[in-house]
């Protein structure tokens, strides 16, 4: 059947997608809390209006 085919594709595509995602965002944290180590700031998302 070809819905099987293809929902075995998408599965496929929407894991690695996923898992590139989270990679992504770890590496993000992580730069994130070396810059904030690095300057020693308190949080950046709290903006002083």
């Amino acid at each position: 059947m070809w819905y099987k085919e293809f929902s075995a594709i998408f599965k496929h595509h929407l894991k690695k997608k996923l898992s590139m995602e989270i990679i992504n965002y770890v590496l993000f944290f992580s730069l994130l809390t070396e810059i904030t180590d690095t300057i020693e700031i308190t949080p950046i998302f709290t903006f002083q209006p």
